[in-house]
């Protein structure tokens, strides 16, 4: 135990390195399908389809850049909780050979 704080057992962070890592893919591939994503103009015919068509497309493409910016966000979190995890485990092995040496 290191300051106040104790993780028993510090495999628990697995389960969330993982979610995150699957989380940042699948919101990448959701990214990719609504940067995809494109309206019909035929819908509103050909003057205004056109218009409402290159602007829904544009959104669409803005929205699919912001989930890949998510990904890319959820994928540094996770990096910092691994980091956490490692500076944690340097830190208690740290305090453990400190306090090993004035064993009695």
């Amino acid at each position: 135990m290191s300051g106040q704080y104790e993780v028993e057992d510090t495999d628990v962070f697995d389960p969330m390195e993982k979610r995150l890592a699957s989380m940042s893919d699948e919101v990448r591939e959701i990214g990719d399908l609504v940067a995809g994503m494109m309206l019909d103009p035929g819908l509103f015919g050909v003057g205004v389809g056109q218009v409402i068509g290159a602007a829904a497309s544009d959104a669409c493409s803005k929205t699919g850049e912001a989930l890949r910016d998510y990904g890319e966000t959820i994928d540094v979190h996770k990096e910092k909780l691994s980091n956490a995890r490692e500076s944690y485990m340097e830190q208690e092995r740290s305090v453990q050979a400190a306090m090993s040496e004035y064993d009695l």
